[in-house]
């Protein structure tokens, strides 16, 4: 067996797997955005700021994304704008993203995560281009189902609510 790449492997052991994903997506994503060939070893940022389809809404998007893919090790931030990859780029990190949107995914949150980055991840160079909006994806349909099952399907907001719930009926009281 090959060993696995850092994207499979995530920035660290333990990383959680729809993190992993999402980077390697991501990775693949911006590059095509960037029109960055098979074996780039770079993307840069002067080349990517001006494909922008809405620079003052999407580039602090995009350099935080930027950002997560050097936080997940699958980038090197250099001090000129340019962000080094470990390893020429490939078709290989689309398909470690994509590997992991088919499944099995293990639990609800895990599932209604997936069905909404999913589909944005897929449309990220259009969306990056100003070509479609995001709100398009995540409400096809005019539908609140990809959003809503996220929080639904969530514990730590679930928390939170409770935590609210209580903190609101204390002071009422």
């Amino acid at each position: 067996p090959r060993p696995q790449e850092p994207a499979e492997q995530g920035a660290h052991a333990g990383a959680d797997p729809l993190d992993a994903a999402l980077a390697s997506g991501m990775l693949h994503q911006i590059a095509r955005f960037a029109g960055a060939a098979a074996g780039a070893s770079e993307l840069r940022w002067d080349a990517l700021h001006p494909r922008l389809g809405k620079p003052a809404l999407y580039a602090p998007w995009l350099r935080e994304a930027l950002a997560f893919l050097v936080r997940a090790g699958l980038a090197h931030e250099r001090a000129d704008g340019v962000y080094a990859l470990p390893r020429p780029l490939s078709g290989h990190d689309w398909e470690v993203a994509e590997r992991y949107f088919a499944g099995p995914l293990h639990s609800e949150s895990e599932r209604a995560h997936a069905a909404l980055v999913g589909p944005l991840l897929r449309a990220l160079p259009e969306i990056l281009a100003g070509r479609r909006e995001a709100t398009e994806i995540m409400f096809a349909d005019a539908s609140v189902q990809r959003v809503e099952q996220v929080y639904k399907q969530n514990p730590y907001i679930d928390y939170f609510n409770r935590v609210a719930a209580t903190l609101v009926a204390g002071y009422a009281e």
